[in-house]
């Protein structure tokens, strides 16, 4: 995993557990410093490629998933 893979996981796992919690993406690309697209693109990498309980909702972004509900919720807006 990359040191950016990382600084993403950290702080979703971190800060925006549960919906709750979420962050839009322009907010934490801004927050850290990484150009919105890639930051897309590495959230997918890491959900789809290490299996990482990252969600993303249209209406409240990205969240660190903390119960099965949400599980259930984000994989019906895939």
């Amino acid at each position: 995993m990359t040191e950016q893979e990382l600084k993403i996981l950290n702080h979703i796992k971190t800060y925006h557990r549960g919906k709750e919690r979420a962050i839009h993406f322009k907010e934490i690309a801004h927050l850290l410093y990484i150009n919105e697209r890639e930051l897309r693109d590495i959230v997918s990498h890491l959900v789809t490629d290490y299996q990482i309980p990252i969600a993303s909702s249209s209406d409240c972004g990205y969240y660190w998933l903390e119960t099965d509900q949400e599980f259930i919720e984000a994989h019906r807006e895939l």
